[in-house]
């Protein structure tokens, strides 16, 4: 940014600590990886490992146990319609083979607390020195329709209609009675359940299509408190969980090393702008996240976001524009656990309206970028 011609460039440390982490938290990184069939046929298979959990004890060899705790069940309907925008057409006639109409699955009941304990104890002596598969089989409809290139128009002018406006807004989890568990809180207590009774690893199904996997983190963040974890392509999961349904033993072979890194306790926001003239102490930001998950490069979420900002505030560096007001970018981290960073620079240098900072009254305005390749 200093060699473009911005100003006041540097990183703003903020503390990684996760709401749901009780103390600052590391940093983690997969330093290595293997997971193969062994028996009763040979193959890799395809995973990724679950962020802040630990290593195993080098390579490992275990047949697989299947477990189907109550209430891990993913929910029905039709995913996310993140931008507001139609819902997708329906299925060509000719597209789909003639096949009977599948019956809408119930929606899963959450357990109680009791009745998750009475399942985990009937499994106890099963998991012990085994490699658990956590979950049924998810079964991913077949999609007939080609994948869009990109949004098309009528949904990016619906979501941005001044008169009208949809804008982006992250599924909320369905509420559950009083009394019921969460789908998260008993993915947190089957974790326990698995430390505390001696299993090696834990596997969970993708449950996408195409191969794609997804693996986020342990909620808690700390590595005591789950065994070495991955996330298994859909096509694999499936293949070993109809062999163990049908009661042949399948042996696997796994290998995970992570790694801590004590340093990663401490983020950096990474900062830079160019000076306004009469009205220099009020602001106008522009920016975008650049942190993304260990499962895949980040170019498009949200590499791709960070530097649209970056080449416009560069742009604009370089035609040596003289603006009123200051303009400031912001590369956040910690975006992917929960907007950490930005909130982080918000509480520093905005506070609240309870709590107001010196430039709480000054921002005028933020464009931000995080909508992948549109």
């Amino acid at each position: 940014m200093t060699s473009w011609g911005l100003a006041n460039a540097h990183l703003e440390p903020w503390t990684f600590q996760p709401p749901s982490a009780a103390t600052p938290v590391p940093g983690w990184e997969n330093m290595e990886l293997l997971a193969e069939a062994v028996s009763p046929f040979h193959g890799q298979l395809m995973v990724k490992p679950l962020a802040w959990t630990p290593s195993t004890k080098g390579i490992v060899t275990a047949q697989v146990v299947m477990v189907d705790p109550p209430g891990l069940a993913p929910p029905t309907g039709g995913g996310f319609n993140f931008f507001g925008g139609a819902p997708p057409p329906p299925e060509p006639k000719w597209a789909a083979p003639p096949m009977p109409a599948a019956a809408k699955p119930a929606e899963p009941k959450q357990p109680t607390p009791a009745e998750l304990d009475a399942y985990l104890n009937s499994v106890k002596d099963k998991v012990r020195g085994a490699i658990v598969f956590v979950g049924k089989h998810v079964q991913v409809a077949e999609e007939m329709n080609p994948a869009p290139m990109r949004r098309p128009e009528d949904e990016w002018k619906s979501r941005f209609d001044a008169k009208n406006p949809r804008p982006f807004r992250f599924p909320e989890p369905p509420k559950v009675p009083e009394g019921q568990l969460t789908r998260a809180e008993v993915s947190r207590q089957v974790d326990q359940f698995l430390v505390d009774n001696g299993a090696l690893a834990r596997i969970n199904d993708a449950g996408r299509a195409h191969g794609i996997i997804i693996a986020q983190q342990n909620s808690t963040y700390d590595w005591t408190r789950a065994v070495p974890t991955l996330v298994m392509r859909n096509e694999d999961y499936g293949r070993i969980s109809r062999l163990c349904a049908d009661g042949t033993a399948v042996t696997l072979r796994v290998n995970i090393q992570n790694q801590e890194d004590p340093e990663g306790t401490t983020v950096y926001n990474a900062i830079g702008e160019i000076p306004g003239a009469d009205k220099k102490d009020e602001i106008v930001m522009l920016g975008g996240h650049y942190d993304s998950w260990h499962d895949a490069t980040g170019a498009t979420d949200n590499g791709i976001g960070s530097s649209m900002m970056l080449e416009a505030i560069r742009i604009l560096a370089a035609l040596h524009l003289k603006p009123r007001r200051t303009i400031r970018i912001a590369l956040w981290s910690g975006e992917e656990e929960g907007l950490l960073g930005s909130l982080a620079y918000v509480q520093q240098h905005f506070g609240s309206f309870e709590n107001q900072k010196p430039e709480y009254t000054k921002l005028d305005a933020y464009f931000n970028i995080d909508s992948g390749t549109g």
